[in-house]
């Protein structure tokens, strides 16, 4: 290969890396055998940077270039960063709603499976114990089944029927939580890839070679 720079990066298409040229792997090298490599990347890419500094780790990683473009994150030589799969949270949905579907008709029946909510309607009994010869006057409920209290009432009970209403809505401000079985949940969480397009080629950096200059 022609002479590099020493540090300098490539990809090639076979598997191995040459003489003098190392894969990137993120091992680590002894400074004392490669001082000229250590003197240009420190311990950019790991090391104690005393007696050890590594080699750059691209095994499944992309590139990017170093410094800070206008509305994006700055980025350093050696950073790490992104994920194969990540697993979204609630506060990364849009907002939403789910609709709980009632009807405004009477319900027909008092089972729950696959109905919906709907006003309540039945019939139902009241008994109210009155002390034995108390007059009383008035009636107990409304409407056509209605039962009247006469004066001089001589029982002790009164039974009274009729049809009744059962209000099964309320204004918002009066929430009452249901029970979580209410509404079944939804989702596994699964992990959800973000990985792009990619083709895997073998990156390897040169050991020896030229020493740049900045001039």
């Amino acid at each position: 290969m022609a002479d590099p720079f020493i540090g300098e990066i490539r990809a090639v298409g076979f598997s191995f890396a040459p003489r003098n040229w190392a894969i990137c792997k993120g091992q680590l090298m002894e400074i004392s055998q490669n001082a000229s490599l250590f003197s240009l990347i420190g311990s950019n890419y790991g090391g104690d940077g005393r007696v050890t500094f590594g080699i750059a780790d691209l095994r499944g990683r992309t590139v990017t270039g170093q410094g800070q473009p206008p509305g994006q994150a700055n980025r350093v030589i050696g950073q790490l960063g992104g994920r194969q799969n990540i697993t979204l949270q609630s506060a990364q949905l849009p907002p939403h709603n789910h609709p709980l579907n009632a009807s405004s008709k009477e319900g027909t029946t008092s089972d729950p499976t696959n109905a919906v909510l709907a006003t309540g309607s039945g019939s139902s009994k009241v008994t109210v114990s009155i002390p034995a010869g108390i007059p009383v006057s008035g009636q107990i409920g409304s409407g056509p089944g209605a039962s009247p209290l006469q004066n001089g009432q001589t029982s002790d009970s009164k039974t009274a029927s009729g049809s009744v209403t059962t209000e099964m809505y309320t204004a918002a401000s009066s929430l009452t939580p249901m029970s979580a079985n209410s509404i079944g949940n939804t989702g596994t969480g699964a992990f959800i890839s973000v990985e792009q397009p990619y083709l895997t080629l073998n990156y390897i950096m040169a050991l020896d070679g030229i020493y740049p200059t900045r001039s």
